[in-house]
């Protein structure tokens, strides 16, 4: 049977690492096309900005199992992580978190906790992403486009009071997520966190967010020079853009719909002239499979050295 599974496991990291390398292929061609010259120096500063922003990825869901009174490692959290991460190019959304949760049992993680913390850091995730989406949106830099004006007004006020009751009561969050898991006959689990813990959690992955952001801003300025001011819109954009892509269920790792989005609402600054906006989303997408490869490979090195103790 272990070697059926591992069979398995090495099938599933090859179907992986293929559509990985074909969608990085077609970026970098996408990007030799538009012959665009960038800076070196915020690229790469932008690379590095991404790579710290894993690592607090990795250190707020820690804070989740905390949360769910179960403790992991660091480094055992890390390696069930990005291991796992390379399922979010395969086609289907459920494949990085069964993975995850997979993994996590491997490391004596039970299997209620391990569904509740993965599917409530994808959640949470998605809605510090939409706020913040939301709060761009009232400065009104994307004037360029009457949708989205009509969103500024009539939206974004609904969308965050929505949000906000979401976190007072993650309860919630409960019944639909175990819906789905009765579909699939997995356990269902019990969201037990009171309101302080889930404001905290929300607010830990705003402050994600605006670290990604950071990175993109300064992916941005190595292609044309943009002001800090525009930090807080292009935040915005890089959240809608993930969390659209992410809600996308036909589009492995959100590809062609974050790109989609974020040349849509780039193109609404009014600033960014053509083929800028193409540039940047394909452009960042290549930086952050780069980042998500770095760490995919380090877990291999953690789990070298832990064999080795």
């Amino acid at each position: 049977m272990k070697t059926i599974i591992s069979i398995l496991k090495f099938i599933t990291l090859i179907i992986a690492l293929f559509f990985i390398t074909n969608y990085f292929l077609i970026n970098w061609h996408r990007w030799k096309l538009l012959n665009i010259v960038f800076n070196v120096r915020y690229v790469g500063i932008s690379l590095i900005v991404l790579l710290f922003a894993w690592i607090v990825n990795v250190l707020i869901l820690r804070q989740q199992f905390k949360v769910l009174s179960k403790r992991i490692s660091f480094l055992e959290l890390f390696a069930v992580y990005f291991l796992s991460m390379i399922g979010r190019y395969l086609p289907g959304k459920f494949w990085q978190i069964a993975g995850s949760i997979y993994l996590a049992k491997k490391k004596g993680v039970p299997e209620g906790i391990a569904i509740t913390a993965f599917i409530l850091a994808q959640i949470y995730f998605i809605l510090g992403g939409i706020a913040i989406f939301c709060v761009s949106l009232l400065r009104g830099e994307f004037s360029g486009l009457k949708l989205i004006t009509s969103l500024t007004k009539y939206s974004s006020g609904l969308a965050l009071a929505i949000m906000l009751f979401l976190t007072l009561k993650p309860k919630l969050i409960e019944y639909p997520v175990n819906l789905i898991l009765k579909i699939f006959k997995r356990e269902i689990i019990a969201v037990r966190i009171n309101i302080i813990n889930s404001i905290s959690i929300l607010l830990f992955y705003v402050i994600l967010w605006f670290i990604f952001g950071l990175a993109f801003w300064l992916f941005v300025n190595g292609l044309t020079p943009v002001p800090f001011r525009l930090y807080l819109s292009l935040t915005g954009v890089f959240a809608a853009a993930v969390s659209i892509g992410f809600l996308a269920v036909f589009a492995p790792g959100g590809l062609g719909v974050r790109e989609g989005i974020m040349v849509l609402l780039l193109t609404s600054f009014g600033t960014f002239e053509t083929p800028l906006p193409v540039a940047i989303a394909v452009g960042f997408r290549i930086v952050m499979t780069i980042s998500e490869l770095i760490m995919f490979g380090s877990t291999w090195v953690i789990e070298w050295i832990s064999k080795r103790r």
